[in-house]
């Protein structure tokens, strides 16, 4: 994807939905700092991408560099104040950055917005693992686990059984745990920086302990 998406910038250096498509593909394979040019390329081409400005928002905060993020969120929520994956991904920021009373007014809007899978799966991650006990609940968050990956069908990956694996600890129920964090690490597509990290949560799972996400 990223030649062809080279191929085509080369023959239109202006066609702003190639930098952009880089960009998700580098930022796919964790290259994030090509895929910030990339977007910010689209951005100086058309101030106006919304898509863009989301993009390198999540960018930014994949780099733990969540206040940049933020500010690209809201830059695109300027644009698109209904813009669902800005809304909600500003509330991932806003939960790493210890906002939690402002994390759950954003995964809570952003669901009622759109339901997706993939926020239903991070508040359920944010709901088993919050470092805060008073915004943890096991039930809730195995709850709005399972109804990420049922929703997200044969699209749901590594990420999703990781979710139901941390909120089935929260709840106390570590076999559940165990087997659930095994299938995210069976997944053939994880890349392996995350790999390590879910092989740690194994771990605590077969210990008996939760993960916290500090």
């Amino acid at each position: 994807a990223i030649a062809d998406y080279t191929e085509a910038i080369r023959l239109d250096p202006k066609y702003v939905n190639a930098h952009n498509n880089r960009g998700d593909a580098w930022s796919d394979k964790k290259e994030y700092d090509k895929a910030i040019a990339d977007y910010t390329e689209a951005i100086r081409l058309d101030p106006k991408y919304v898509n863009a400005y989301i993009g390198r928002g999540i960018a930014w905060i994949l780099k733990k560099e969540y206040d940049k993020g933020m500010t690209d969120l809201d830059a695109a929520l300027k644009l698109d104040p209904k813009s669902v994956y800005s809304v909600g991904n500003k509330a991932f920021a806003l939960a790493k950055l210890t906002k939690y009373d402002q994390a759950v007014e954003g995964f809570e809007a952003a669901l009622k917005l759109d339901p997706m899978d993939g926020f239903q799966r991070d508040y359920a991650l944010f709901r088993a693992s919050c470092p805060d006990a008073k915004y943890r609940d096991g039930k809730k968050a195995v709850e709005m686990a399972k109804a990420a990956i049922e929703k997200a069908g044969k699209d749901a990956d590594w990420g999703y059984s990781a979710a139901l694996a941390a909120a089935y600890a929260e709840a106390g129920e570590f076999e559940f745990a165990v087997s659930e964090q095994r299938k995210a690490l069976d997944d053939k597509h994880i890349h392996p920086t995350d790999k390590k990290e879910q092989e740690a949560r194994l771990v605590l799972y077969r210990a008996r302990k939760p993960y916290r996400d500090e």
